[in-house]
């Protein structure tokens, strides 16, 4: 799960820089295929990416010192949950920004 956190927080900071080499196609389908579009979506949604990778980070830290259980299961499906649920909402919030008027 730090690793997962990690990831996220690198992630979000790269996608700053412009569109990632090699996902030109998948991008292009989803409405990004030009650098305006990638720039619009993902000024606003950086934040939501870093807050996944907290909470996914924080979640792994806080497994490091909880015995093995149930509380561990639970610390580790929440922390995940919320991480989901941050990128799920990243995703929205990047569409409906491309999509207001004036974009």
């Amino acid at each position: 799960m730090l690793s997962v956190g990690l990831a996220l927080f690198v992630l979000a900071r790269r996608v700053r820089l412009g569109p990632v080499p090699g996902w030109g196609g998948l991008t292009a389908r989803i409405g990004l295929g030009d650098a305006r579009s990638w720039e619009i979506t993902h000024e606003e949604i950086e934040q939501w990416i870093m807050a996944a990778g907290v909470a996914a980070g924080l979640a792994g830290l806080a497994s490091l010192s909880i015995e093995e259980g149930s509380t561990l299961a639970a610390v580790t499906t929440l922390g995940m949950g919320l991480c989901g649920a941050l990128l799920v909402t990243a995703a929205a919030t990047g569409r409906a920004r491309l999509r207001r008027p004036g974009a």
